[in-house]
């Protein structure tokens, strides 16, 4: 019963977080992302030595992550990337004389394998003017607010 209650504290605690999460769909790599986020939003987007790591299926799963604090808002910007490319070897017995391998990508929000990174403002209460000033760069091809609470995995996005 014990168990229960703090899993229903946890789930409390994840829904009362007070952020916004902007989904970003692009073909940039991230840290080109980080760079002109920072110029334009005048941020300090810095990689964090820990990603985000995950285990699935077995597998030890590493997502980019861009952190920073930004004292006079009282905010903190995290910008993580959604999916990940994995190496799979295949078995074939007796075909080929050296080994085969498939790539494919796993997700940090498996329920939104179409956005490619999520910025997670904690702190701030609109989306609106962040999003307009994301849309503008050149780089991004669709910026969206995404309610936290309709995310199965949303725990992936909470970082201390």
């Amino acid at each position: 019963m014990g168990s229960v209650k703090r899993e229903l504290l946890f789930e409390e605690y994840l829904y009362d977080e007070e952020a916004i999460l902007i989904a970003l769909h692009t073909s940039t790599e991230l840290y080109k992302i980080a760079y002109g986020i920072n110029l334009r939003l005048k941020l300090n987007l810095r990689l964090d030595r820990q990603p985000v790591e995950l285990v699935r299926k077995k597998h030890k799963l590493s997502f980019s992550l861009y952190r920073c604090r930004e004292e006079y808002h009282d905010l903190d910007f995290y910008l993580v990337s959604n999916k990940v490319l994995q190496k799979k070897r295949e078995f074939r017995q007796g075909e080929l004389l050296f080994d085969e391998y498939s790539t494919y990508f796993e997700y940090l929000i498996p329920e939104r394998k179409d956005v490619d990174c999520f910025l997670k403002i904690k702190g701030a209460n609109s989306a609106a003017e962040w999003m307009n000033t994301l849309k503008s760069l050149a780089f991004i091809e669709a910026v969206y607010s995404v309610d936290k609470k309709a995310l199965k995995s949303y725990k992936n996005l909470i970082f201390e």
